[in-house]
């Protein structure tokens, strides 16, 4: 998320230098905000990025169905028992990726 700046359109510059940060002294490390609700919507981004290459992993056959659900729950997530649950997630992330682009936008 760093790379591609998408930070960059939901931080303020205080908690971008805050992600800068944690980047430099752990490039492993995932950021946790101070802000509740930019926490929360973290976590859902964090949730569906860990589920989707799940779920490709196991499209591709790199898992077993054990190893998907291993995978997921290693991570600290419920496994999805419906794909529908799995198409909640992803279309949180797409509207919220579309709302940042038209902020964006207008801020230009």
């Amino acid at each position: 998320m760093w790379e591609k700046d998408y930070y960059k359109r939901f931080l303020s510059e205080d908690q971008l230098e805050e992600v800068r940060k944690v980047i430099e002294d752990d490039r492993d490390n995932i950021y946790k905000s101070s802000d509740s609700k930019i926490q929360s919507t973290l976590n859902r981004i964090y949730e569906t990025v860990i589920i989707e290459t799940a779920i490709r992993f196991k499209d591709r056959e790199y898992f077993s169905n054990e190893k998907f659900e291993d995978f997921i729950r290693d991570a600290g997530y419920d496994v999805p028992k419906l794909d529908k649950e799995v198409g909640i997630l992803k279309s949180f992330v797409a509207e919220f990726l579309r709302k940042l682009n038209y902020q964006k936008r207008k801020l230009r």
